[in-house]
This record gives structure tokens, sequence and C-alpha cells, in this order.
């Protein structure tokens, strides 16, 4: 009996030993792979357009932007990749000088190939609003981030942003809307969506274009 209860505490701390050992490999292999990416996870991201900007009966400012998004993240996958957690945030400054940050989307990708999105019109999954009642004219960056969830080690976190967004300088009506580009073609130039967008009369729009030139943002540090 006595025998027998050895050889399986010998079997058993064997079992654990080796599953330990298996799991720091994993996590190292990880690791190195990540450092080592023969190929970087490349973001895409532009506002298109604003569909609603404007302030509610109870004095909280709502926005519904039309976005493009062009991601590649399938680099990051690994054999031990469990899955990627993506999201888009918008963040601005508020009165107070506090950071406000607004999740607009996000997607679960389990796969490299679910990690591949292109998206020429992206709208919001939640609702954007400021209970301030001060976006008008405010400036404020997109933010594309993820988190790799692997199957044995700890969480790594990226990001890909946008900075010198700007939102419209007035409210816009029902029937107004707000197109960010030329010829309704998403403008990947962060200055070239820095622009004061002024609604004029019904169906009238004027903007001042910074240009188009296309800005891909990649990411270098994980």
């Amino acid at each position: 009996m006595t025998a027998w209860l050895a050889r399986l505490n010998a079997l058993v701390t064997y079992a654990l030993a080796a599953l330990a050992v298996m799991s720091v490999g994993a996590m190292l292999s990880e690791e190195w792979y990540l450092r080592n990416l023969k190929q970087r996870p490349a973001v895409r991201i532009a506002v298109q357009s604003f569909e609603v900007f404007q302030r509610n009966a109870r004095g909280v400012d709502e926005v519904l932007m039309q976005m493009y998004l062009d991601m590649d993240l399938s680099p990051l996958f690994h054999w031990n990749t469990k899955q990627l957690f993506v999201f888009i945030a918008a963040e601005y400054w508020d009165d107070d000088h506090a950071l406000q940050q607004v999740v607009l989307w996000d997607r679960i990708a389990t796969t490299p190939e679910a990690a591949r999105l292109t998206q020429p019109a992206l709208r919001h999954k939640y609702r954007f609003a400021d209970r301030g009642g001060g976006l008008r004219g405010r400036d404020f960056n997109l933010t594309v981030s993820w988190n790799i969830m692997p199957r044995v080690g700890h969480l790594k976190f990226g990001e890909a942003r946008v900075s010198d967004l700007r939102f419209p300088e007035e409210y816009l009506t029902r029937r107004e809307r707000v197109e960010v580009g030329r010829g309704g073609t998403p403008s990947f130039n962060s200055r070239a969506n820095r622009q004061r967008l002024i609604a004029g009369a019904r169906g009238v729009r004027r903007e001042e274009d910074a240009g188009d030139k296309d800005e891909v943002i990649r990411i270098s540090e994980l």
C-alpha cells in the first residue's frame, strides 16, 4: 500500500513538474514571438462623417459618427494566444481638464482571420453622450486598443491612436450630416480630420480641408 501511494505521488509530481515546464515554455515562446514579429500589426482609422451631433432636452450632447476602420492584427496571434479583445474609444479632455474615455465599439477575435477587418462605414455599438454638454469644437482622439489574452501567461496590451480630430463647431439638425474628407472617401491624415466643420442651411455643408494624405499607424511596442 505504501509503495503504491509512493508511486502515485511520484507520478503526480512528475506530471505537475512537466506541466509547469511546458507552461513556462509557452509563455517564453510567446514573449519571444511578439518581440520579433516579422510583420507588424497595422491599423487605419478615420472619421468619415458626423451623422448625429446634437444636444437633447436634458442638455446632454449626443454623437453618432461613421468611421472607417481597416485593421490587421493577425500577426499578434501565436499558438499560445487564446483571443484578442479589440475596442475603439474616443478620448477628450473636459472643461475640468479631466480625461474622458468613451468606448464606441468592441470585438473579440478568436482566430487570425477574425483579427482582420475592413469596415468602410462603421458605426457605434454603444451610445456616445457627454453630460457636460461641451463637445462643440472640442479636440478628441480615436484609439484602437487591444488586449492579447494568452492560454498561459499574463495579458498584453497595445494601441493605435489618431489625434487632432475635432467635433463640429455647431450642432446639427436631423437633416444635416457633416462629411469628413473629399467625395465621401476617408482621410487617414489626422490633420485632415482636424477641420472646423460648420453646418449652414439645410443640405449645405462647408468644410476646411487640410489635405488627404494617407497615414498608416503601425505599432512598434506592445
